[in-house]
């Protein structure tokens, strides 16, 4: 859990952007490719603005709508949809706990908080679907990690 928290804390912006947004977007396509890694990606605004998709060949509809979930997790916990699952394993809590449905939201890996070096504040949600949630997160994670060259 504690590595999550440091994930969310070290893992910002300097000055997230529309053009950033494309710029870090294609960054993951690229990444992507050239790890072998089938998967849909998505940068949303908090607002629920798509400003990135991409669902290569072989992924489609489901995952956007898991990534849907995935983004309301994200901005209505204010944290990391993998951080939600084992804060929600952790302690015996699920969505329904939280009065929320399964049909809009899911504590598992894949979606994480859009933030701002100076600001706490969720911008939006960046997300990815088609591997093991974990590794959904993974993913997410490395590509934030070199683009932003910051190690963890």
């Amino acid at each position: 859990m504690e590595n999550l928290k440091l994930q969310e804390e070290k893992l910002r912006f300097d000055n997230f952007t529309n053009e950033e947004a494309l710029k870090f977007g294609n960054f993951m396509v690229e990444k992507a490719k050239k790890d072998g890694i089938l998967i849909a990606v998505s940068i949303r605004l908090g607002n629920g603005c798509i400003l990135f998709q991409h669902c290569p060949t072989g992924t489609g509809l489901i995952h956007q709508k898991w990534m849907k979930r995935k983004f309301n997790t994200v901005m209505t916990m204010s944290k990391s949809s993998l951080l939600m699952k084992v804060i929600g394993e952790t302690y015996n809590e699920d969505v329904k706990l939280h009065g929320l449905t399964n049909e809009e939201y899911i504590f598992c890996g894949g979606g994480f908080p859009i933030r701002n070096k100076q600001s706490d504040i969720v911008l939006g949600v960046i997300l990815a679907s088609n591997l093991p949630d974990v590794e959904d997160h993974a993913f997410i994670v490395d590509c934030l990690s070199e683009y932003l060259n910051i190690s963890l």
